[in-house]
């Protein structure tokens, strides 16, 4: 595949390269993104120079910041998963579509439609998400190490990552974290935000079942999706994983998560149901 840039561990930056690297690919993908509105987001478990890799290709919506970009900044921070390589704006369906540059897409109704860029990272494999931890302590230190890189994330480089899931926490393969925060596909620098640089869609950004009450909300009033945002959704990530399941594993066991997966209910009424849920946890909803 053609590179922009690798990531070089011994110098411990990102150098320009014209090298084609061929990664042995899985015939299936290892996670594929189903819904006919989204990034369209497809994985595939890659091996290269006898190392585990994740390739992963996605439709990335214009005016929506550049991925590598923010992981580029984030090397070396613990509790953050890395970037090995990636390709930047592949192609676009404005092109695909045989559309010039400065041409405008409009829909039936005569809206405005977004153009997508198509964009590939190469990833270090990582391991399963929490819920697959073996003790109390493994669980414990994964989630330290993930509040610690969310921390600094936002501290040192200014980029919040706006869309903690399940499956956005991983455990760690390196020796020196215990949990990762991977995807930072939807991650903003905050200064961005404060200013009112946002793009369609940023007032709600995240994984429903995860948000917090005041994304779901959705009011101007409550102010721009900060870091007690990220840090309301890593609760509800790490409930799901103590009480998501039953005694044969079965997700869902839990009816304040059985509530917050019921597609019926609104963003607003989602958002009084978790309020619900902080000030009266232990009470059945």
């Amino acid at each position: 595949m053609p590179l922009s840039e690798i990531f070089n561990s011994t110098t411990q930056c990102w150098e320009t390269s014209t090298e084609e690297l061929v990664f042995t690919l899985t015939d299936r993908p290892v996670f594929s993104r189903r819904t006919i509105r989204s990034r369209g987001t497809v994985c595939w478990s890659a091996e290269y120079e006898g190392r585990q890799y994740i390739v992963k290709d996605y439709w990335r919506a214009e005016g929506r910041a550049r991925e590598p970009e923010s992981l580029k900044e984030l090397v070396g921070i613990k509790g953050v998963g890395q970037m090995f390589t990636f390709n930047n704006d592949r192609e676009s369906i404005k092109t695909q579509r045989g559309f010039e540059d400065d041409e405008v897409m409009t829909s039936d109704s005569q809206g405005t439609v977004l153009s997508r860029w198509l964009t590939r990272l190469v990833l270090p494999k990582y391991g399963e998400t929490l819920a697959k931890v073996k003790s109390a302590h493994q669980l414990l230190c994964a989630v330290g190490d993930i509040v610690q890189g969310h921390r600094d994330s936002l501290a040192d480089k200014g980029i919040l990552h706006r869309d903690i899931s399940l499956d956005n926490l991983l455990l760690s393969p390196y020796e020196d974290a215990c949990g990762v925060v991977i995807d930072w596909d939807l991650a903003r620098k905050m200064d961005d935000l404060i200013a009112g640089h946002a793009t369609e869609g940023d007032s709600r950004t995240g994984t429903r079942v995860y948000q917090s009450v005041k994304v779901l909300d959705g009011s101007p009033q409550l102010g721009d999706h900060d870091h007690m945002d990220d840090l309301e959704s890593i609760y509800y990530v790490l409930y799901a994983v103590l009480y998501g399941y039953n005694s044969r594993g079965d997700v869902g066991h839990s009816p304040s998560l059985l509530l917050w997966t019921n597609p019926r209910h609104s963003p607003d009424a989602l958002s009084k149901l978790k309020h619900l849920f902080l000030v009266f946890p232990t009470a059945e909803p």
